[in-house]
């Protein structure tokens, strides 16, 4: 079990590239498929973000410095940057086109608002949405950095993943309360979205480009949440 150790990056001799290969990925969380056609994958063991090619060739992006054990990335839509989340250090962190690691906000910049993170996911705008895991809240940084809770209704129990549809809505998974959460982000409202008794620990979602949620549930089932709430299995292991 190396959930919240440092695993070890082993290199290449010859180019001194950090190969995670050649033990494997140790705990990959969530990542994102950026607009350079490279999937950006966190990885909690090695407390890295490696970049992986559409060949299934992987590079060590970042590792150490401000990431501990990183948990989501995903990339702003009008600067194109990368942002990790990381829960363990409590940082959240941006990531130049080199790797190279700025902090947004930690738990103590942001006046305890940063606790946990873990989802992230942005508006059209640039504002950045944050789920505190262990803060069971949501909080909302603005392009310029300022930060404010979007979020802390008693829905949200232990929130993981985030989904924000551009219209107004941001769809959070209550990991503990085994259900989806709309909250209406202009006003802080939140309502239980989709709650059908088989997403047993539902731990991300994701915006489908046909409109509809994706959700991956911690017992193996990907399923799909349609614009009423409708759900339906796409497939379990």
């Amino acid at each position: 079990d190396t959930r919240g150790k440092r695993a070890t990056l082993y290199s290449d001799p010859v180019t001194g590239d950090l190969d995670p290969w050649l033990t494997g990925l140790g705990i990959p969380f969530y990542g994102v498929w950026a607009t350079d056609g490279f999937l950006y994958m966190p990885d909690r063991a090695f407390g890295a973000v490696f970049k992986i090619a559409a060949d299934g060739t992987a590079t060590a992006f970042t590792a150490g410095g401000l990431l501990a054990s990183p948990v989501t990335v995903a990339q702003n839509p009008v600067t194109g940057e990368l942002v990790v989340s990381d829960i363990f250090s409590e940082t959240v962190v941006r990531l130049d086109e080199f790797g190279n690691q700025t902090l947004i906000h930690d738990a103590v910049t942001s006046g305890g608002l940063i606790s946990g993170p873990g989802g992230l996911a942005f508006d059209p705008d640039g504002t950045l949405y944050v789920a505190n895991n262990t803060g069971n809240n949501v909080a909302a940084i603005a392009p310029n950095g300022d930060i404010s809770l979007a979020c802390d209704d008693p829905l949200l129990a232990s929130p993981g993943g985030l989904a924000a549809d551009g219209a107004g809505n941001l769809f959070v998974a209550s990991y503990d309360n085994d259900n989806i959460v709309r909250v209406r982000l202009h006003s802080g409202e939140a309502e239980v979205f989709a709650d059908d008794g088989f997403m047993i620990r539902p731990n991300d979602v994701k915006l489908h480009r046909a409109g509809s949620l994706l959700v991956t549930t911690r017992n193996s089932a990907l399923v799909e949440v349609d614009a009423a709430g409708q759900t339906t299995v796409v497939k379990q292991d």
